[in-house]
């Protein structure tokens, strides 16, 4: 089986499909992501919000926030 690049893979879809060939799957993939995205983003900043309550005061929060970071990332994810 010989390699083929992108670029040859690309033309031969062109070919056979259309420009619009090339797009296929864009659709649910962009909606993936964005759902994906989305519901990290929320999970994050509202972990985020509970470890800062949990630090006690504003200082104690600001004092560990690389902690209170990594920590709301680590679960949001």
């Amino acid at each position: 089986m010989a390699r083929q690049s992108m670029l040859s893979v690309g033309r031969k879809i062109v070919a056979a499909e259309g420009t619009r060939g090339l797009l296929t799957g864009f659709g649910p993939t962009a909606v993936g992501y964005l759902a994906q995205g989305g519901a990290k983003f929320a999970g994050y900043e509202f972990w985020k919000k509970q470890l800062v309550e949990l630090a006690g005061s504003q200082e104690a929060a600001v004092e560990h926030r690389t902690a209170i970071y990594l920590v709301g990332a680590s679960v949001a994810e």
